[in-house]
């Protein structure tokens, strides 16, 4: 994938970029994961700077309902007493502060090398502070929480999520077409349900069926996988 330069783009051009390239790889089209990447690395990179505080304004208009959606489907979600809504504002601000108090983070844990193992790091990162304000800012004594919730994990027990780098080294190569790749970004990567992926590509595939038996052929190909369990577990 070459990259694409847009030093020479406003901030509003990269946000405009970014939410077209997302749309398309919503919709199963071709795209490129470096106007996103580079709208989180004018937000993070020099946090305290004003142009990037606009950036990160453009972030949070971008990535707000994501991370509602992240929150709404989190297990510990209907304990929290809060909306989908609070929780995921909170987690973006979150994410700032984790970068506004260390300088040098975004170049040191995210540098540009490839942009969309990267940009699936960041999101990643941003799921995790959902995570967290669910367990955290709303509920004091999670840890204090039973086990008895819903398990919404596909994977291995020792892997708590895919993460940017999981997904590229371990998940992908064992993927058998296109199909079924567009399925697992958007359900592990955008948390999509079958019917919502339908929605935004119904010209790839028969139904919402059709996905779920794809995720569902592919959840017990990789359960059989010994060495894609090994490979999640770093092995």
């Amino acid at each position: 994938m070459t990259d694409v330069d847009l030093s020479g783009l406003s901030i509003e051009g990269v946000a405009g970029r970014c939410r077209r390239e997302t749309e398309s790889f919503r919709a199963g089209r071709p795209y490129s994961p470096d106007a996103c990447y580079e709208l989180f690395r004018r937000a993070l990179a020099e946090p305290h700077r004003p142009a990037s505080e606009a950036a990160w304004a453009f972030v949070h208009e971008q990535y707000r309902e994501q991370a509602s959606r992240w929150a709404s489907h989190d297990p510990l979600f209907y304990l929290a007493g809060e909306s989908a809504e609070d929780i995921g504002a909170s987690a973006l601000t979150r994410m700032w502060v984790a970068f506004a108090n260390h300088p040098g983070k975004f170049d040191s844990g995210f540098p540009p090398d490839n942009k969309d193992r990267r940009l699936r790091e960041l999101l990643d990162y941003l799921k995790s502070c959902v995570q967290s304000a669910v367990k955290g800012e709303f509920l004091p004594d999670w840890d204090e929480v039973t086990d008895e919730l819903p398990d919404r994990n596909p994977w291995p027990e020792e892997a708590d999520f895919v993460g940017g780098d999981l997904f590229t080294l371990c998940v992908e190569p064992r993927l058998h077409n296109e199909k079924e790749k567009l399925v697992m970004d958007a359900t592990y990567v955008y948390d999509l349900k079958p019917r919502e992926i339908y929605a935004e590509n119904p010209a790839m595939f028969e139904s919402a069926k059709e996905i779920s038996r794809i995720l569902e052929n592919v959840k017990e190909r990789f359960k059989r996988d010994e060495t894609l369990q090994d490979c999640l577990k770093g092995e």
